[in-house]
């Protein structure tokens, strides 16, 4: 009897042992098929973000040559298009959606909710099936328009120097913002905001600085906020409310960054905050904030990390060779999930960032000996300006042959043989007219000629005479090369720049 129950005993133990195996075995694989589909649905969604933009900045394309907009705005409204490349190399629009690697359906719609004929809004949807059989989603949208018919350009040919005034004594100016009736301009000597009154736009004045933040390298203003980007140890990320530009102090919010590198420059697209720093080996070099979401960051960890609600983007240069960031810029819209940051790396002054993923996808090496300083997007052209021992100061790339890792299209030699020092210290946009505003440091016979404009509506066409708007001494005998602020509604140019021991000037130049 016992031998009977010990066998029976045993041969209850074996069973309890199968199926505890095969419960843990369920379990695993369970998680690793869910693992699975996880990280393919990741990827997926990464995937047809990227085709949605694509399919937007083709569409731009299209815009931007010969006929392209009475094209686009031929096609039914609220009807099913597709866009992809023809044997030419160039995008053009296909009569239904189109399939994408066996797997993605790309549809185009073109509608007018505005009823303007001078507009359309164009959606890019990107349609799967994951591996659950479930249809999946991602659709960007933006706005086109007739170039041809939007208000004849300003004439900057001969531009017309409408005020100026010397900055305070033992200043350096570097960047500049303008809000309402004042300028904001980053000073790097003793540390301070220096802000100038500019409601006479024929006598600007000195109105007051913000001290005690730091040497100060660039500012940028949203709403009622100034960011400013400083080499303060402590806080490099200033926040300061200018609501009362006359009582305005440090700082609504200071944010301390893992690193003690430098930030060089702040900017804004939509309602991201772009943050390029100075390369550190124990942190990250580019950020990006949420400042619609929180525009004071007081919601940020100190460092800020990815989990922080408010940071979108954290980018190291490190596994991609190190390198210092000075500038950035991005699309304002969401048709473009992608930052263009610009450089001191020999191999990619500029460097293309994943918003979504947080890495490298490409990039544009410039010639050698040579540091990319501002960085500017207008239509499908990413332009980036240098400084170094090459014969080139700006260089352009195509965002329509890809928009993660564009092509070389042109460069142009801003200096002349003569100067072989020239650099691009800062640029300013008007995209509405593709027109670029460079500060520079460009001599000729010890004059300076610190202001460049430049027409860059064909990416692949800068390297032309006709394409220099303008070129002259205008601001001979005022020390201006440092950063330039161009403002849509009126039509100014604001520059800055100058030094402690040669003095510094704000200037402010109108059309002819």
């Amino acid at each position: 009897m016992l031998h009977k129950t010990k066998r029976g005993s045993l041969l209850i133990d074996a069973m309890l042992a199968i199926v505890i195996f095969g419960a843990v075995v369920a379990a695993f694989s369970t998680g690793i098929l869910e693992g699975h589909r996880g990280t393919n649905t990741s990827g997926d969604r990464v995937r047809a973000a990227h085709l949605a933009s694509e399919g937007l900045v083709a569409m731009k394309s299209i815009r931007n040559g010969s006929g392209g907009y009475q094209e686009i705005s031929s096609k039914t409204l609220n009807s099913d298009y597709g866009v992809e490349l023809s044997n030419t190399g160039a995008w053009e629009i296909t009569s239904s959606a189109n399939t994408i690697d066996s797997k993605f359906t790309r549809t185009i719609q073109f509608s007018n909710p505005n009823a303007d004929e001078d507009q359309r809004l164009i959606s890019s949807t990107i349609t799967w099936s994951d591996l659950s059989g479930a249809t999946k989603t991602v659709s960007l949208s933006t706005y086109i328009t007739n170039w041809q018919t939007v208000a004849e350009s300003p004439t900057w040919s001969s531009p017309t120097l409408t005020g100026s005034i010397a900055g305070p004594a033992g200043t350096t100016l570097e960047k500049i913002a303008v809000s309402g009736n004042y300028a904001f301009v980053a000073e790097s000597t003793i540390g301070s905001i220096v802000i100038f009154d500019i409601s006479d736009l024929n006598n600007p004045t000195y109105s007051r600085s913000i001290t005690g933040i730091g040497p100060a390298y660039d500012v940028a203003i949203k709403d009622n906020y100034l960011y400013v980007g400083t080499s303060d140890t402590s806080d490099e990320l200033k926040i300061i409310d200018i609501t009362n530009p006359l009582t305005a102090t440090c700082c609504t919010e200071e944010i301390n960054f893992q690193s003690n590198s430098a930030i060089y420059g702040v900017s804004i697209t939509g309602t991201g905050l772009l943050v390029s720093k100075e390369y550190d080996a124990a942190a990250a070099e580019f950020y990006v904030f949420d400042i619609e979401e929180d525009p004071t960051l007081v919601t940020i960890s100190n460092p800020p990390t990815i989990s922080d609600s408010a940071t979108d983007t954290i980018y190291d240069s490190a596994v991609d060779g190190n390198r210092n960031i000075y500038a950035a810029d991005a699309i304002t819209d969401n048709s473009n999930p992608y930052a263009y940051l610009a450089t001191n790396y020999s191999a990619q002054e500029l460097t293309v960032v994943s918003l979504t993923g947080s890495n490298m996808t490409g990039g544009g090496d410039t010639d050698s000996n040579i540091r990319g300083t501002a960085v500017a997007i207008i239509g499908t052209g990413a332009y980036i300006g240098v400084v170094g021992t090459g014969p080139y100061e700006l260089y352009s790339y195509d965002l329509a042959s890809s928009i993660s890792s564009p092509s070389p299209a042109d460069k142009f030699d801003i200096g002349g043989d003569s100067d072989t020092s020239a650099a691009i210290n800062d640029i300013a946009t008007n995209s509405s007219y593709g027109y670029l505003f460079m500060a520079t440091n460009t001599q000729q016979s010890s004059v300076n000629f610190y202001l460049r404009i430049h027409d860059v509506r064909n990416v692949h066409d800068i390297d032309d005479a006709s394409r220099v708007v303008y070129s002259g001494n205008i601001t001979a005998g005022l020390n201006v090369d440092k950063g330039i602020y161009y403002r849509s509604s009126d039509h100014k140019i604001f520059m800055v720049g100058g030094n402690d021991i040669d003095g510094t000037n704000l200037i402010i130049l109108d059309s002819d």
